[in-house]
């Protein structure tokens, strides 16, 4: 069976809850914490196993991997780890994470020495089993490698463009050059089109194997891009009661990659990427919670799409 490759950041977030932002100098109260499991890959392919995709992690984790409990935790939701690559020298990447009202969120990443080294043949012939295969910030040079490998074979490459990536014009061109699908949120895509010097129409042009761009914004839902200017709006799913903005945007992802791999049109995967984003944010943690999962994807599969 075919399966889906993710590569991308693995963290350990501390996340706290505040009445608001504070001015300089000045002072806010913490209402309640939480510690979650996050990163940009670690949470896309978490969430197609919670899905019942068959899903490989590729990413770097410190010595606390397994006591943080991520581990079995990756295991039991149905995540291949053959594809971790294991640094005893640090710790996990970790966020603190600050969150106002809970839908505005400010985040302090704490580097770590991970050591990611080049891909090997299990990497490779992982590679070789997937039908889909899902970039995300990342070591950008172990990245370039997996990706240079798959764009000689028959993928389905989808690349989640961070304003790291835009910021690394090597790579940035590698991931314009050959990918099939690109997910950024609407500030991303602005600089995109400030470091490309062209108009939004012409990127397809100039990156011909690039088929759909989708730009998420928000309370406003995100926007679908096809050749020939073709556009299609994706409204944004309600939630009654927001919880955390974290992990929104990996989740949408999740829902993309999860149609495509059931063979949906592009639409009806960015719809399901909508109620995913819906969950995510329903949900107290940086990954969707198994029961919000299970009450959005009821009420996706209630659409005549």
């Amino acid at each position: 069976m075919k399966s889906v490759v993710c590569l991308g950041g693995l963290t350990i977030d501390e996340i706290y809850h505040v009445p608001n932002f504070p001015k300089v100098d000045e002072a806010s109260t913490i209402s309640n914490s939480i510690i979650s499991y996050g990163g940009r890959g670690a949470l896309v392919a978490l969430t197609l196993g919670m899905l019942k995709v068959p899903v490989s992690l590729f990413t770097a984790v410190g010595r606390d991997f397994e006591e943080s409990g991520y581990k079995d935790f990756l295991k039991e939701k149905g995540v291949n780890l053959e594809g971790i690559i294991k640094s005893d020298e640090d710790l996990c990447f970790n966020t603190k994470v600050f969150i106002a009202n809970q839908t505005d969120s400010i985040t302090f990443l704490q580097l770590r020495n991970l050591k990611f080294g080049n891909p090997t043949e299990v990497h490779y012939q992982l590679l070789d089993e997937s039908k889909i295969v899902y970039f995300a910030i990342n070591d950008l040079e172990f990245n370039r490698k997996c990706l240079q490998y798959c764009a000689k074979k028959d993928k389905i490459i989808v690349h989640n463009i961070s304003s790291e990536i835009i910021s690394s014009p090597e790579y940035l061109f590698e991931a314009l050059k050959n990918s099939d699908i690109l997910i950024l949120n609407e500030k991303e895509n602005n600089r995109l089109l400030e470091v490309e010097q062209v108009e939004f129409e012409n990127l397809f042009d100039k990156y011909s194997r690039l088929k759909y761009i989708i730009v998420t914004e928000g309370k406003e839902g995100s926007k679908l891009f096809m050749k020939n200017n073709k556009k299609i709006k994706i409204e944004c799913v309600p939630v009654e009661k927001p919880k955390t903005p974290l992990g929104l945007s990996d989740a949408y992802s999740a829902g993309v990659v999860y149609g495509l791999y059931n063979d949906w049109n592009i639409k009806k995967s960015c719809i399901f990427g909508a109620y995913l984003g819906a969950a995510s944010l329903e949900s107290n943690y940086s990954f969707i919670e198994e029961r919000i999962l299970e009450k959005y994807v009821n009420k996706f599969e209630k659409l005549s799409i």
